[in-house]
């Protein structure tokens, strides 16, 4: 791409920064999401390879307090959800920055498909408040289209693609002299003097994953409790899979590294028995996109990774997620037995004709099987799904009803959400194909239904409806204190069945639709309804999420055992 052109001169770009500050939101905009800590691996690395070059790098993690979503707690339409707790997300990052000088600061955000536009909103606050602010980009949504991005939003500066490692270095040394060669830096997007998008070409990635420094362990005290504790670790990056609507897969092309990378078995335990270490951290997320990998040497990998856990004694609980293919009995036993309890992948599609459109080389009875293995083997399993897409029919939506209700009967197995379209993300190869087919509804990010017959279609769009307010509910259910007083167990009893209760709802809702039982519609909003307004008083009596929780808890307890 052309580079030879002069950047443009706006104040806050040509100001010298010293240093940088990383902001951490929430990707999942819902109660639930915005109460836990955000620990965004990429740019705790980054922040960890600039302080070891003498740069100043800093977090801010965004996270709001129960007290402060006592409005929205129980509502049952998402876009209202999403948008009361975006707004409060962009109060509270505004707030947590004012200690910040950013006229010497440069404003650093990771982008997802997941929370591109809190991110753009937040820049946009950002930018009304401090104009002279300069904010940059990172991450896989933007280095798949840096040039729409950079052109739509005028509140960012620059975007950093691609893998930053070996670049971000090099951007902070440009900023402190005031950016004079723009055109010099490894991965760099930004806008020339008459106002176009240049794209410099991407730098090397990072062969070597054991070469670099450990995360920034800023607040990781805090993020390990306020996410259920556990604490994220990477031990790969990228995977083997060509599935045409995965991001990983869409970045692995761009980037050019198509194989993926992996740490060490004994440079990933070293993370692991540092943190129990030092921390006393026991339970781990593997944040991979595929901890194990591909064939035999990932098997031998993940084995290596359980006898190093073993020698060294360590007693830890851990999740991963990986592809259903690569699961081998002797090898999920061997996980099994040194801590691991849960594994997620992608089922993707209830359909063998949209798995092969989806390129996800595998049967559904294949994906299946792996299912039977590993939760007869007493391990919980994650499933995703995209129940409706644009090839789905009525005769289809009917057949993989029976697959769904069999997958909710297994305790072992947990679905969420259990009803979604395909999303499209923009830069994927399924989105550019949906494009030249003009099936791609004109929000990028929105739900991909045009390509339907019609009576599938009105039915998505009418159940979507009904299960987008189950599952928001769920999504916004605060935590229950367990120290609940005997008085209030049946309350804690029903709380805790929500969940379940919810998702078969939602599947008797799809059943009235399918045989267009009205009566049977209506039964459903009104225990919807019913359900809300119980769970709306469960949280009241607890304290309604604030911190007086645990003073009301108190007290009914010693009213109790008065009485």
């Amino acid at each position: 791409m052309n580079t030879s052109k002069k950047a443009s001169a706006p104040s806050s770009p040509t100001r010298r920064r010293h240093g940088i500050v990383f902001v951490g939101l929430p990707d999942n905009a819902s109660c639930q999401g915005a109460l836990q800590q955000p620990q965004y691996l990429g740019c705790r690395y980054l922040a960890s390879i600039l302080r070891a070059n003498g740069c100043e790098a800093s977090m801010v993690n965004v996270v709001l307090d129960p007290s402060s979503l006592s409005d929205v707690f129980f509502q049952t339409d998402r876009s209202t959800t999403t948008k009361a707790i975006n707004r409060l997300l962009v109060e509270r990052t505004l707030e947590m920055l004012k200690s910040h000088d950013l006229t010497r600061l440069v404003v650093g955000f990771t982008t997802s498909w997941k929370h591109v536009e809190l991110v753009l909103q937040v820049a946009a606050a950002i930018k009304d408040r401090h104009p002279s602010a300069c904010v940059v980009l990172g991450g896989v949504y933007v280095t798949l289209c840096p040039q729409a991005t950079l052109l739509s939003c005028p509140q960012v500066d620059y975007a950093l693609c691609g893998e930053a490692e070996n670049s971000i270095v090099p951007f902070m040394r440009a900023m402190e002299q005031g950016l004079p060669q723009p055109g010099e830096i490894p991965g760099l997007a930004y806008r020339t003097g008459d106002g176009q998008v240049v794209a410099n070409p991407l730098g090397e990635v990072v062969r070597d994953l054991d070469s670099l420094p450990l995360p920034a362990e800023d607040d990781i005290e805090e993020v390990y409790r306020r996410n259920d504790h556990r604490l994220r670790i990477v031990s790969s990056r990228g995977c083997y899979g060509q599935c045409t609507f995965c991001s990983i897969h869409a970045f692995s092309q761009a980037i050019l590294c198509r194989l993926p990378r992996a740490r060490s078995a004994v440079n990933v335990v070293d993370e692991i028995e540092h943190l129990h270490a030092r921390y006393g951290f026991d339970r781990f997320v593997f944040a991979d996109a595929n901890a194990i990998g591909a064939g035999l040497r990932g098997r031998e990998r993940a084995v290596a990774m359980a006898d190093e856990i073993e020698r060294r004694g360590l007693r830890i609980h851990f999740k991963l997620d990986a592809r259903a293919n690569d699961f081998e009995l002797d090898m999920v036993r061997r996980l099994h037995r040194v801590g691991l309890y849960s594994v997620e992948f992608g089922l993707e599609a209830l359909d063998d004709d949209i798995l092969r459109r989806f390129r996800k080389h595998l049967t559904l009875q294949q994906i299946l099987n792996v299912v039977k293995l590993i939760t007869q083997e007493g391990l919980w399993i994650n499933l995703s799904f995209m129940f409706y897409t644009p090839w789905t029919t009525r005769k289809g939506i009917e057949s993989s009803l029976g697959t769904v209700k069999d997958l909710l009967a297994n305790p072992w197995i947990n679905i969420s959400p259990v009803f979604r379209s395909l999303k499209l993300i923009r830069g994927t190869e399924l989105a550019g194909e949906l494009a030249e087919e003009s099936l791609v509804l004109p929000n990028h990010m929105g739900h991909v239904h045009g390509g339907m017959k019609k009576d599938a279609e009105r039915l998505m769009l009418a159940h979507l409806e009904f299960s987008d307010q189950a599952e928001t509910l769920l999504g916004n259910l605060p935590a229950l204190e367990s120290d609940l007083p005997p008085a209030w167990e049946p309350l804690a009893v029903s709380y805790r069945q929500a969940p379940a209760v919810l998702r078969g709802l939602v599947i008797a809702y799809l059943e009235g639709l399918l045989a267009e039982d009205s009566n049977r519609l209506k039964d459903c909003h009104a225990r919807l309804t019913q359900i809300r307004d119980a769970l709306q008083r469960i949280h009241e009596w607890c304290g309604g999420g604030s911190s007086d929780r645990r003073a009301a808890v108190s007290n009914e307890r010693r009213h109790h055992e008065v009485g």
